[in-house]
């Protein structure tokens, strides 16, 4: 009888309701978020501190999400200011901002141990400098020893932890032992880093076999034996993270770079195996394929580098990525956008952009 009556009443009400589009209920959505979180009333930090950290993740997607949180109750005990870039959260019982993403970096591996292989120079060396920065224990692993301790001292100077063992990442051997010095010395291995790699252009007229070899030992092999000497202990403690870094040059062929292109997809298919083969024993896998960065291995290239990286700011982009867990990180988007439409398209393409680079292919070993 009273909707019959409302009926009757106000028509034109009722038709409203039936043209209305039905609504996200995203207010209640993130009524119950605060809820749960405790942000707005239990004000505990350490409790708060992995909610904080994933609800920053909602800053990625602010252009769709905060029109509807501005109209929502829930927002003004939530958040106070919410940003694309620095994902920084603030509550009812927080005075201060807090940076979520650096928090979360620093939560992740202070009192860590991470192993980086090739940590002599570029991307390792920077790699072991912004995680010993964020309080973990890292051990250094290259052939070139000098280096290392060099590395080692610049870390205990700026009070981390750091210890140094020579190896060549293609001995199966010497890998192993450097490894296990490492844990003697540091404790049971958190993190790997399988950055060690080597590239050499990729000759037709002589095959240079040898080359191509060595790409092969180090870049796949020196990865797959520094896993094999971390991984039964992490299998025993349920938990750990291995991390490979590849290349965007693994997601297509490139000529004058078969070996190169070769030896990288291999490690993007075995990561990638392993990864799904692990996803329920605690272990994480993480493959980091990056564009140009400026080290030692690209210092020979005499043409134009698009998007050019240094290695300090690869390094804390590989550090964030690793400290979310990513599956996969390609970076810059711009490089890795380039890498995607290069396998669309035409052979002859291709083959006309890198015919300068083959005429005259750059020998030193990057």
């Amino acid at each position: 009888m009273v909707a019959v009556k409302a009926t009757q009443a106000m028509p034109h009400q009722v038709q409203n309701m039936t043209n209305r589009k039905p609504r996200r209920s995203l207010p209640a959505l993130t009524g119950a978020l605060a809820g749960a979180a405790g942000l707005a009333g239990a004000g505990l930090a350490g409790a708060g501190a992995s909610v904080i950290r994933r609800l920053g993740y909602i800053g990625r997607f602010r252009h769709s999400f905060l029109p509807a949180l501005k109209k929502s109750g829930a927002r003004q005990s939530l958040f106070r200011y919410l940003t694309y870039r620095d994902f920084l959260v603030t509550s009812a019982r927080l005075s201060t901002y807090v940076p979520v993403l650096s928090y979360a970096v620093i939560m992740s591996f202070v009192h860590q141990v991470a192993v980086i292989t090739g940590a002599s120079s570029g991307i390792g060396w920077e790699l072991a400098k912004v995680l010993a920065a964020q309080g973990c224990k890292v051990g250094l692993i290259a052939r070139r020893k000098e280096n290392l301790d060099a590395l080692a001292e610049n870390i205990r100077q700026a009070g981390g932890t750091a210890s140094v063992s020579a190896a060549d990442v293609s001995d199966r051997a010497q890998i192993h032992g450097a490894i296990a010095e490492t844990r003697q010395a540091l404790g049971p291995v958190d993190l790997l880093i399988a950055n060690a790699g080597v590239g050499m252009p990729t000759l037709l007229s002589p095959v240079n076999i040898r080359d191509v070899e060595q790409m092969i030992r180090v870049n796949l092999l020196g990865t797959i034996y520094a896993i094999e000497a971390v991984l039964p202990e992490m299998l025993e403690r349920r938990q750990g993270h291995l991390a490979a870094i590849s290349s965007l040059g693994a997601y297509k062929g490139l000529p004058g770079e078969s070996g190169y292109c070769a030896s990288k997809a291999a490690v993007n298919c075995y990561m990638e195996g392993l990864r799904i083969h692990l996803r329920d024993k605690g272990i994480a896998v993480t493959t980091i394929c990056p564009g140009f960065i400026r080290t030692p291995m690209t210092a020979v290239n005499k043409f134009h580098m698009p998007w050019l990286l240094e290695p300090d700011d690869a390094a804390r982009r590989i550090v964030r990525a690793l400290a979310r867990r990513r599956k996969v990180y390609n970076f810059p988007w711009q490089m890795n956008l380039l890498m995607k439409l290069t396998r669309w398209l035409p052979d002859w393409v291709m083959a006309r952009t890198m015919q300068d680079y083959n005429e005259n292919p750059p020998m030193g070993n990057k």
